[in-house]
């Protein structure tokens, strides 16, 4: 090999251990920021998680989910007491709380819900879990995940017996 071809080659050599050196300090800079944006995101959705658990514990009227087979997932405090059941012991349906003459309202609006992913101003009477009748106002929507796919149904649930029947005020 002549003296040329040798420089031409050690030339080459450095400016190739000079890029990689460039090229691995930008995948440094890069990794620390993508770290730092993890640790960011991490913290913004802990933080989207506290107030969404405040509202689920803290609303007055009853928030429920439930899986689109109508089986209850999640009960606030206010539904609990509204509907009498604790669904951590109870397996409960939706079907077992619809009164039986608002049975055919109660499948419409909920054929409304599958189809327009909500449903606002239902009214109709449930059954407790001691059979007392109530009536109540409910709006629901549909919960989709990453992919929009329908995973479940969410709806906050208002007691209106009172205003139904004023000879109980």
């Amino acid at each position: 090999m002549s003296q040329n071809q040798s420089e031409i080659l050690e030339r080459a050599l450095k400016r190739e251990k000079a890029a990689r050196k460039a090229a691995e300090k930008i995948l440094e800079e890069k990794s620390r920021e993508l770290y730092f944006t993890s640790q960011r995101l991490e913290q913004l959705v802990d933080e989207k998680s506290s107030q969404l658990q405040g509202v689920f514990e803290n609303i007055a009227d009853a928030y429920v989910v439930m899986d689109l087979e109508g089986n209850f997932l999640k009960f606030n405090e206010a539904a609990t007491k509204l509907f009498g059941y604790d669904i951590s012991r109870d397996k409960v349906n939706v079907v077992n709380l619809i009164y039986k003459e608002d049975y055919q309202y109660a499948i419409g609006s909920f054929l409304e819900l599958q189809n327009k992913g909500f449903f606002k101003g239902y009214e109709a009477r449930v059954y407790t879990k001691s059979k007392e009748v109530k009536w109540v106002h409910i709006n629901a929507s549909v919960i989709f995940d990453k992919d929009k796919k329908p995973v479940a149904a969410q709806g906050i649930v208002r007691d209106i017996t009172d205003q139904k029947n004023p000879k109980n005020n």
